[in-house]
This record gives structure tokens, sequence and C-alpha cells, in this order.
């Protein structure tokens, strides 16, 4: 992925093979290894990097480039208005489920208003555990519908898992 942005930190760490290398840019660290990075803060830099699978970002150093210092006079170029969006799996997978929870709430909110749901004559804390049990079920249902982007069901080994939890 092509990063570019303005050099707010430069940070070098001791480590056990020798110092470590980073530089922060729009509020992410990218890694540089063991090679220091050819910039300094203030400096706007394009560069490719990676992500690793524990969610680190890594920049090639090689592919540093620009190094121009916005805040002198000596910059030639403005850096662009926009940032590349870095998609964010925890924080995408909790919008999912927030959003399947609420849908789920209301989904329930209604079928309960239309004597769609049949609670019998369960005691009031039997008829809540009902109504949480579906509401958890729909919640499940959406969320995988939608990290999916498909209406499948989740799978029979996820089915197994609920079925004790699920009143139906």
């Amino acid at each position: 992925m092509n990063i570019s942005g303005v050099v707010e930190k430069v940070v070098e760490r001791p480590g056990k093979y020798g110092s470590m290398y980073s530089m922060k840019v729009d509020n992410t660290f990218y890694g540089t290894k063991g090679k220091k990075p050819p910039c300094k803060e203030g400096d706007y830099v394009t560069f490719e990097a990676t992500q690793s699978d524990k969610g680190y970002w890594d920049a090639n150093p090689d592919t540093i480039k620009g190094a121009i210092n916005v805040a002198g006079k000596a910059a030639e170029t403005t850096p662009p208005a926009t940032r590349a969006w870095v998609p964010d799996t925890d924080r995408q997978n909790s919008i999912i489920y927030q959003s399947s929870r609420k849908d789920a709430l209301e989904l329930v909110g209604v079928l309960l208003q239309n004597s769609l749901i049949d609670l019998g004559k369960a005691k009031k804390a039997d008829a809540i555990e009902l109504v949480e049990g579906y509401v958890d079920r729909y919640t499940l249902r959406f969320y995988e519908d939608t990290r999916r982007l498909s209406p499948v069901m989740p799978d029979e080994k996820a089915e197994e898992e609920l079925k004790d939890d699920i009143p139906f």
C-alpha cells in the first residue's frame, strides 16, 4: 500500500540486535526495522507499507521518497488534503456487531408488538430469557450476513454451539 503524509515523529529504540527505527505518519507508526528512515519530523514523504498479521505496519525504507520539510520555505509541494483509508478489522467487526444488535432488537420489538412471537404462558423471567434468545439469534444471523455479504446462516458447527442458548 502506498502511504503519503507528514512525518510527525522519528523514533530510535535500542534492540537486541541493534537499533530499531520507526516513523509516525498520520497518527500511525511504521517500522523500518534496523534501517534509519531518510527523513525527519516535518518532512512530507511517500513510501510503500505493509501490515503484519498482528496489525503492525512496516515501511519499506528503500521506497521512502520526498523528504520535503513542509514547515520550511523549501517546500515546493503541499501534501494532499485526503488521507488513505486503512481498514481496521477489529473496529469494523465491532461496528458490524453493534449494527446487527441494533437491528435484531428492532426486529424482535416489531415481532413482539405484532404478536408474531408466542411466549406462551411463560413467567416474566422466562419470557425475558426467551426474548433475549431471539435477540441473540437474530444478532448472530445479521452479523454473519453482513460479514459474508450474503444472507447465509452460520455454519452447522456454530448452530450446534448455539442450540443450548437459543430457545428455538
